[in-house]
């Protein structure tokens, strides 16, 4: 209870945070949610994760608290297994100590800073469950009483790894946790034996068949995405590997020292082996690696948890090409093997159970108040952009970010600014001149907008920037460019909703109700759930002497 209630104190800044980022782009904003069919949320990729988000969004439609809330739950419950996955494996070790160092792990992994974007940021939820179902599965797997898994257990492990695969396929690599298990713990008079391995092939030969199906479902659908896979022209897996020799240090100092956190990091890629010192990255890492092999038997706990850390980071640090070199919510799931070893280690300290009980309270005392920090970042989003503006200068994208929640906020001034800031860091975009032309308008400049829809048609053949240029040609009552705008839109883009709720506003504006009302209907008849063209129909009905 106590755990759980310091979930939520120290999370509670972000409770209430609207949605950021990637957020924006979840199925239960999308505007025709309500009228989805429940198939239609489930039937894409990470069916679990969508499921989730349809109960939340069936329970308290698109208020983020509750989202907010259930990742809180969800990684209370992961701290949970780590406690008993912990405890499991310190079987053997003096019970007091044994029960400090299982509390601690446990409580490490619900209060570390670095977890904090895994649990505050919606989006994230794909970290939380899927991980949920993959420590769920290693710790029934632990807890069997017999060195050969029974039927039962066996069952249990399978769904809760098919489980943990249809919410994020990351987590396809379990089936080699379970085998470090078996080889290192199983049966315990004979670890670093293969029996326990031999023993349960019922069970691993189906896992990796899961295991292999999953990535090849993985490498299947991101073969034409951009942001990750090996399709990507511009980024071959060899730069991706050379740059994750630096991102896996990274990686370790923030489980170390977590400070200077960021949401969107600058870090730039190696395109060949010496670039950035890549390869003595690479080097010392797998360095650690023949360490952990070489000295299992005097540490074993803390080499199964660093080739466990190894495995579960090799999703997303190792070949595999993805557009980000780096963000700490890939440290969640792995963060199990470092904790490991950091109880390793702990254990081995000549102190008594009290004064090692304390020490490890003001520790996690600490991680409390750097989590609770972050999550006041996290809670705001101009904070949020400040921040991640601030420590990747050089980047675009947390800079567009940055000037977007200015204009959120009515700060059209600051927001044009910043957006021109983000200018001379990219190449002009579409969505940059058209956000940056909107601001512009909102900040009284409306010729500039107008330049700058200009430039995001020229980028884009889209029916929105001629849309928003006749709303702009409309206020400064040039009508009949505003009107011939609205004509190129529509043949453009037929079912642009804009289109029509401008024109409709138009008609409104210039009295021609009865024009008016049709364009209304227009919107409606492509999404019956706009507010705003339903509220205009009100007006214009009325109006015309039709109270609805």
């Amino acid at each position: 209870t106590l755990a759980l209630f310091a979930a939520f104190e120290v999370y509670g800044p972000a409770l209430n945070g609207p949605f950021l980022f990637d957020d924006r782009y979840l199925p239960f904003l999308s505007p025709d949610a309500p009228a989805r069919p429940f198939l239609h949320w489930i039937g894409g990729g990470r069916s679990l994760l969508m499921l989730s988000f349809w109960a939340n969004f069936r329970v308290g439609g698109t208020e983020a608290f509750g989202y907010h809330a259930v990742n809180v739950l969800l990684h209370f419950f992961n701290a949970i297994f780590v406690w008993l996955i912990v405890r499991k494996l310190l079987e053997g070790v003096e019970a007091a100590r044994a029960t400090i160092l299982a509390v601690f792990a446990g409580l490490l992994f619900l209060l570390h800073p670095v977890q904090t974007e895994s649990v505050a940021y919606v989006a994230s939820r794909s970290e939380a469950l899927s991980v949920f179902f993959a420590y769920a599965a290693l710790t029934v797997f632990l807890y069997r009483t017999r060195v050969e898994a029974t039927f039962q257990v066996a069952a249990a492990v399978l769904l809760l790894f098919g489980a943990a695969v249809l919410t994020k396929e990351h987590t396809a690599v379990l089936p080699g946790v379970l085998l470090l298990a078996d080889y290192f713990f199983n049966p315990r008079e004979g670890a670093f034996s293969f029996d326990g391995i031999r023993k349960n092939w019922r069970l691993y030969a189906p896992l990796s068949v899961g295991a292999i199906a999953g990535f090849a479902w993985v490498i299947r659908t991101t073969a034409g995405a951009d942001t990750a896979g090996f399709g990507m022209k511009d980024l071959p897996w060899t730069d991706y590997l050379w740059t994750q020799g630096r991102v896996l240090w990274v990686y370790l100092r923030l489980f170390l020292l977590p400070v200077g956190l960021n949401a969107d990091y600058d870090l730039p890629f190696s395109r060949s082996p010496l670039e950035h010192g890549a390869i003595f990255g690479l080097a010392a890492f797998a360095g650690l690696l023949v360490a952990a092999l070489v000295l299992r038997r005097k540490y074993p706990l803390a080499a199964f948890g660093f080739f466990t850390f190894a495995l579960l980071i090799a999703p997303t640090s190792s070949i595999v090409p993805i557009r980000d070199p780096i963000a700490e919510r890939r440290l969640y799931l792995p963060f199990l093997g470092l904790a490991l070893v950091a109880v390793d280690l702990l254990r081995r300290i000549k102190i008594g159970a009290a004064p090692l009980a304390a020490a490890l309270a003001a520790a996690l005392a600490i991680c409390a108040v750097g989590t609770y920090q972050r999550a006041q970042v996290w809670g705001d989003p101009l904070v949020f952009w400040t921040d991640a503006a601030a420590k990747s200068p050089n980047k675009a994208r947390p800079q567009f970010q940055l000037a977007y929640a200015h204009y959120e906020m009515g700060r059209c001034d600051v927001a044009s600014d910043a957006y021109a800031r983000t200018a001379k860091l990219q190449p002009m975009s579409y969505e940059l001149a058209l956000d940056w032309a909107i601001a512009l308008d909102c900040a009284g400049h409306p010729q500039e907008a107008i330049q700058k829809l200009d430039q995001a048609e020229l980028l884009e053949r889209s029916a929105h920037p001629l849309a928003e240029k006749a709303r702009i040609l409309f206020k400064l009552a040039r009508n009949e460019e505003a009107f011939a705008a609205l004509d190129r839109a529509e043949k453009i883009d037929p079912a642009f909703e804009l289109t029509y709720l401008y024109r409709g506003g138009f008609y409104e504006n210039l009295s021609s109700f009865a024009a008016a009302a049709a364009q209304y209907r227009k919107v409606l008849s492509l999404n019956p759930i706009n507010a705003t063209a339903r509220s205009g129909l009100t007006r214009v009905e009325f109006a015309l002497g039709r109270p609805r």
